[in-house]
């Protein structure tokens, strides 16, 4: 009698099943790569946004910090005229960037020394594409509800 290779139908039935593993393999691998690269870029952006968020933001508060409350001070530029702007050192270009600001007012009574005057109620950037490029969108800022 004669005994049967094993052996060797074993390798011919299994040719090219190593080759298609790798190439799966080396798909899914880049798939992933592919996949962690998106990620990696969305949250770039978002942290650039950010940034640029949390300048505009600061820059709102040392305004505010200095000139005070009133709308006369911050909501005008240092010539008295009645176009209102910030500008800013900005991080990404190393140039000085500026951003509109819009003021909204309301009357504040002090009873002690009964003192009316206007105050800003709230602060924004202004609605532009440079903004909505920059700061991803359109800046808020809330002093008080009242």
């Amino acid at each position: 009698m004669k005994q049967a290779n094993c052996i060797e139908l074993k390798g011919r039935s299994q040719q090219g099943d190593a080759l298609i593993e790798a190439l799966v393999a080396l798909l899914l691998a880049s798939v992933i790569g592919l996949g962690l690269t998106y990620s990696l870029g969305r949250m770039t952006n978002a942290q650039r946004t950010m940034n640029a968020q949390n300048m505009a933001v600061q820059t709102m508060r040392e305004s505010l910090v200095e000139k005070g409350f009133s709308t006369s001070e911050v909501c005008r530029k240092a010539d008295g005229s009645e176009e209102t702007g910030l500008v800013s050192s900005s991080p990404f270009n190393n140039s000085d960037i500026s951003f509109a600001l819009e003021c909204e007012s309301t009357t504040v009574t002090v009873n002690g020394e009964a003192i009316s005057m206007d105050a800003i109620k709230s602060i924004r950037t202004g609605e532009s594409d440079s903004n909505a490029d920059l700061y991803g969108g359109d800046g808020d800022l809330v002093i008080s509800t009242q």
